[in-house]
């Protein structure tokens, strides 16, 4: 459900990464990006909602009608938007193939729901992730751990 800020009920929100979906699913992540340093191009999907069983959706505001669907693949912790809005973060652990151990990931993604890259962690538990502001670090929370990853961008010369 949507809210104003007076709390009186507006619209209900549809989550369309819910079809085909049975059980109890919980809300990880919402993360909108502001805007505030422009985006990557006109009409640009900006507002992540991520539940527990991996599926995320991606909006242009809250009323699309044709978001961006991603199935992650993973169970996820956390996500978040780099600073400019051009690359959402996606925290979690998957089951190894051909193994039954847990591996941490942090799975990078465009606004338009196209996997970048993905990158593993040692530990046993992920809890969250955090940019740093300039968009080149990543925080992770791991066990009682706090770990720095440096992120190099495929830079558009």
């Amino acid at each position: 459900h949507i809210y104003d800020s007076q709390g009186n009920f507006i619209v209900k929100l549809v989550l369309q990464c819910l079809a085909n979906v049975t059980g109890a699913v919980s809300i990880i992540g919402i993360h909108w990006y502001s805007g505030t340093e422009g985006y990557v191009e006109p009409d640009c999907p900006c507002l992540a909602i991520c539940l527990d069983n991996g599926r995320c959706q991606i909006m242009r505001h809250e009323h699309d009608e044709n978001p961006v669907l991603i199935d992650t693949g993973i169970n996820v912790v956390g996500i978040q938007w780099n600073y400019c809005g051009s690359v959402l973060a996606v925290a979690g652990s998957q089951v190894s193939a051909g193994q039954d151990k847990q591996i941490n990931v942090v799975q990078f993604y465009t606004p338009f729901g196209e996997h970048l890259r993905t990158l593993k962690v040692s530990g046993k538990q992920m809890y969250a992730a955090s940019w740093e502001g300039g968009g080149l670090r990543i925080a992770l929370a791991v066990d009682s751990f706090i770990y720095f990853a440096n992120i190099r961008p495929d830079y558009k010369w």
